[in-house]
């Protein structure tokens, strides 16, 4: 299977995939993002499905659009459209034989940039979009969701993209089924001559930068600033556990809540809340953590910039 992810930016285009095919039989390492142009328009592709039929249309595709000087936007279009109905009808016989790619254009003088996605599918008319924002083929559907929806927006720059797309490849290749390292990416910022390649050392300082046990841990600090302790938490803190949660005081060692509605009730209760001084310390931390976080959370969306 395959990860790949298309994004647009604000200033220009990212591509991003990982590098494993795997039919079953055998698995290896092979290019999945595919380019061309010169030094005024571009034109580049990345597909999943079967590696043969891919690399079939993308030969058939930069034959017929190497050609047009100055860039043609509508002919481009066209070609790929054509080619890939072409290649739905004669290569595309069942379910197994569906493929998707995500192909990006630029024409440097008109500041052109685009996004498409090609969809062919058996017993589907084939379908070809213009995409104005992000867009993915292959697994790991869930996590691109949750990452788009929290992380991408369209004013992210190239360079914003370039992390995010190395990042959820990186989640893709941990947790989803038949996507491996080494990452793929390339590139189109406004005024470059050319796509932009990033050699493997460079992505691999980023994904450096980006260590999913980071994200991990805070997505875990997360779930404990925002939750009662778990059961095994309670009981290994309190020795003791009220179903439901709520406020974790009521779990003092010796101090019976309902007695606390009394005078004599909480005389009682306050002999013994020196021996709960630990409790009581955890719950403060705890509740200051809390309150650092949301207010830190709403100076951040009052005066963030935008980026990733």
């Amino acid at each position: 299977m395959t990860f790949i992810v298309g994004l647009t930016c604000h200033d220009g285009l990212v591509l991003c995939a990982d590098s494993l095919e795997d039919d079953n039989i055998t698995k290896r390492t092979v290019n999945k993002i595919h380019k061309m142009g010169t030094t005024q328009w571009g034109i580049a592709m990345a597909g999943a499905g079967p590696g043969s039929t891919i690399n079939k249309l993308w030969d058939e595709l930069a034959t017929k659009l190497n050609e047009p000087v100055p860039f043609d936007r509508a002919y481009v279009e066209s070609e790929i459209e054509k080619t890939l109905t072409e290649f739905g009808a004669k290569y595309v016989l069942s379910s197994d034989d569906n493929f998707q790619v995500i192909v990006a254009a630029y024409d440097k003088p008109s500041i052109f940039h685009r996004l498409y996605h090609g969809s062919c599918l058996y017993g589907q008319s084939v379908v070809l979009s213009p995409v104005s924002h992000d867009c993915r083929v292959g697994m790991g559907h869930e996590l691109w969701a949750l990452l788009s929806d929290v992380l991408y927006e369209g004013k992210n720059s190239v360079e914003d993209n370039v992390r995010l797309a190395i990042f959820a490849t990186q989640l893709a290749i941990e947790y989803a089924s038949g996507v491996d390292e080494p990452i793929q990416l390339l590139s189109y910022s406004f005024g470059d001559g050319v796509w932009a390649t990033y050699r493997p050392g460079t992505i691999k300082a980023i994904q450096a930068e980006l260590p999913l046990d980071g994200f991990k841990k805070s997505l875990k600090d997360y779930w404990r600033r925002n939750n009662p302790p778990t059961f095994l938490a309670q009981m290994q803190k309190y020795r003791s556990w009220r179903s439901g949660g709520g406020d974790d005081l009521i779990l003092l060692d010796g101090v019976k809540p309902e007695e606390l509605c009394t005078v004599a009730g909480v005389r009682r209760a306050s002999k013994i809340f020196r021996r709960n001084e630990d409790i009581l310390r955890q719950r403060a931390r705890l509740e200051r953590e809390r309150y650092q976080a949301a207010h830190s959370g709403a100076s951040q969306s009052s005066g963030g910039n935008g980026r990733t």
